[in-house]
């Protein structure tokens, strides 16, 4: 079985400590890791303690290190989401519009960011890459979506 210490050394020098950090700050809180090998690399899974529903996913792909933070709770938080700076709003430009994919989907995530207004799925919605100019909003759409559960 598969740590967060193995996922850890597979981590940029640049990116351990806030990933540390984010690891520490939801365990602490009850969340759930759930680890596992992957075809591109190792996937951590993070649920919430009481709804058991995904919270985050830390994963790698060729270009790196990625997170995608499920934003149920985004409405709380849309003055943030609308300043997004322009490369994490191209990302978002990129991912797919939800479709209501499955009787079980939450049907996405509705907001606008500087007037554009987005309907996006919430699988593709909040993939972000993890790198020195995005990790401090990744911290902080992380500690704003935790506050709403």
């Amino acid at each position: 079985m598969r740590t967060f210490e193995d996922f850890l050394a597979q981590v940029s020098a640049e990116h351990k400590k806030d990933i540390s950090k984010i690891h520490e700050m939801l365990v602490a809180d009850g969340y759930k890791a759930k680890i596992e090998d992957k075809a591109t690399g190792m996937f951590i899974s993070y649920s919430h303690p009481k709804t058991k529903r995904a919270f985050l996913n830390l994963f790698f792909r060729k270009s790196g290190l990625q997170t995608r933070i499920y934003a149920e709770g985004h409405r709380s938080y849309l003055d943030f989401i609308g300043k997004l700076p322009p490369e994490i709003e191209q990302r978002i430009d990129k991912a797919k519009t939800c479709d209501g994919c499955a009787p079980t989907c939450t049907k996405g995530y509705k907001f606008s960011i500087r007037g554009k207004e987005y309907f996006k799925c919430r699988y593709g919605c909040f993939h972000i890459e993890v790198n020195i100019a995005n990790k401090p909003i990744i911290l902080e759409l992380i500690k704003l979506e935790k506050a709403t559960r």
